[in-house]
């Protein structure tokens, strides 16, 4: 499992969340961006405060998502 951000306790997963936290952070607007603004027309404003939403979401450590690999 590689959490998606630091909330683990054991140490080792709360590396790997930090690290997932951060790659995961900037892929956002790039994943987003083109699907939302050329296929549902949404504006580069609109693509931006839905990712900052993300963003915070990601950040959240009472938030325990994981990825399972």
């Amino acid at each position: 499992k590689w959490p998606s951000n630091p909330w683990p306790k054991d140490k080792k997963h709360k590396l790997l969340g930090q690290w997932n936290n951060i790659n995961t952070g900037y892929a956002l607007e790039g994943a987003a961006m083109a699907p939302l603004t050329r296929i549902h027309g949404w504006s580069r404003e609109e693509v931006t405060v839905l990712v900052a939403g993300a963003r915070a979401e990601l950040n959240d450590p009472a938030i325990h998502a994981y990825w399972p690999m």
